[in-house]
């Protein structure tokens, strides 16, 4: 004689997407293997679920670096240290390092692409929560830049400081406009 525990696995709309059965001689049977099933089934449950955002999430990523790409400005984040976490390609040119591949380029700090003014984020942080504008000096020439802070998320992690910069001469030309 023969015993059978099972259970489906479902997927996020409750769909049946298969079922995990554990079968065995009745004479080994554990009255907590139906349990065992049940949680495993779960598990893998949970986990397509979490495969399915993940590739939701990644999606929107490349959406949203897309965009970052198609904007007329150069855009840079830093962490709250001044390492860079997001650059699009006008503003690796305008820091003189758009033959960098990004990967190398994320991580490195802001003021590895500077004169040997330090860049104070802690300075900008509290002064630019709402938004602020200066000149910084790089070693490709005087860039304008606004600087916006980005709040912590709901846990406190992850506060970010978001840089466009402009050629100062973009500025000056449009103000004479």
């Amino acid at each position: 004689l023969w015993s059978c525990a099972g259970a489906p696995i479902l997927d996020s709309k409750g769909e049946l997407l298969g079922a995990l059965c554990l079968s065995g001689s009745w004479e080994a049977v554990h009255f907590h293997t139906l349990g065992m099933v049940v949680m495993a089934t779960q598990a893998i449950t949970k986990q397509l679920e979490l495969q399915r955002l993940l590739a939701r999430t990644n999606n929107t990523r490349r959406k949203l670096d897309k965009v970052i790409e198609l904007l007329n400005y150069g855009l840079l984040f830093t962490d709250t240290a001044g390492r860079i976490t997001q650059i699009n390609q006008l503003a690796a040119l305008l820091l003189n390092i758009k033959d960098m591949p990004k990967q190398e380029i994320l991580g490195t700090n802001i003021n590895d692409y500077r004169p040997k003014s330090e860049f104070n984020l802690d300075n900008l942080r509290k002064t630019a929560m709402e938004e602020r504008e200066f000149d910084v000096d790089t070693f490709r020439g005087t860039l304008h830049c606004s600087v916006a802070v980005i709040p912590a998320a709901e846990d406190g992690e992850g506060e970010e400081v978001a840089i466009t910069l402009r050629k100062a001469e973009h500025i000056h030309r449009m103000i004479n406009r």
